[in-house]
C-alpha cells in the first residue's frame, strides 16, 4: 500500500491511519487517475500519493516516469527547469513563461532522451537559451549559451547597430547606466546617448 501517515487524537484514542479513516467511514475510493488502483492519501483528495506528488512538483499528474539514469545531470537540470517554468503555474517563473504562452516542444515533452539527443551535453558555464524569446522551446530556437550571451537575449535589452548598451559601454568607455539613464530618462537617442 501507499503511504500511510498515522494521525494521534486528542482524547487518548488509539491512533488510526488516514487509510483506516477512509476505510472505516465507507468511503474507500480509488485515485481518480485512469488505470491507477491506489486509494487517496488524504481524506479530502482525490490523488493517491504517486500522482498527488507529481501534480504538485510538475504541474501534470499523468506525467510518466522516466528511467534514463541521469537526475543528476546538467542536461537533465535544465529539462526540468524548462518544463516547470511553462507548465507549472505554481513556479515563480511561470508568468514570464508558461504564462506569456511560452511551450515545451511536443518532442522534447515526449521524452528527456529526445531532450537530450537535440541539445547534447551542456558546455561548462553555459545554460540553456532561447534564441527568439518569442517562441518556445524546441530544438530549432534553442542553444548552451553563456550568461553574458543571455543577459544581451532578454525582452528589455536595448541594441543599436547590432550592439547592446554593454558593448557600447566597452567601445565609448562611458558607464553604462551613463548610457542607459540618458536614453530611458532624459530621452535622448542613440547617436547622442554614446557620446563623450
Amino acid at each position: 500500500m501507499g503511504l500511510i501517515k498515522t494521525a494521534v487524537s486528542v482524547t487518548n484514542q488509539k491512533p488510526t491511519t488516514l487509510s483506516e479513516e477512509l476505510l472505516d467511514s465507507g468511503n474507500a475510493r480509488k485515485c481518480r487517475v485512469e488505470g491507477c488502483t491506489k486509494s487517496p492519501i488524504y481524506k479530502n483528495s482525490d490523488l493517491c500519493n504517486a500522482h498527488y506528488i507529481r501534480l504538485h512538483r510538475h504541474g501534470d499528474f499523468n506525467l510518466r516516469v522516466e528511467l534514463h539514469g541521469s537526475c543528476s545531470r546538467p542536461e537533465y537540470m535544465a529539462y526540468r527547469r524548462i518544463k516547470q517554468r511553462c507548465m507549472n503555474p505554481n513556479n515563480p517563473a511561470y508568468k514570464d513563461y508558461g504564462g506569456r504562452g511560452i511551450k515545451v516542444c511536443d518532442r522534447w515533452l515526449e521524452s528527456y532522451k529526445n531532450f537530450y539527443e537535440d541539445m547534447g551535453d551542456r558546455p561548462d558555464g553555459m545554460s540553456i537559451e532561447r534564441i527568439d524569446n518569442n517562441r518556445g522551446y524546441s530544438p530549432d530556437n534553442c542553444k548552451w549559451a553563456t550568461s553574458s550571451e543571455q543577459n544581451n537575449n532578454r525582452r528589455n535589452v536595448h541594441i543599436y547597430k547590432g550592439r547592446t548598451i554593454s558593448d557600447w559601454s566597452e567601445i565609448t568607455g562611458i558607464k553604462k547606466s551613463t548610457i542607459r539613464a540618458r536614453l530611458r530618462d532624459y530621452g535622448w537617442g542613440w547617436e547622442r546617448a554614446i557620446k563623450c
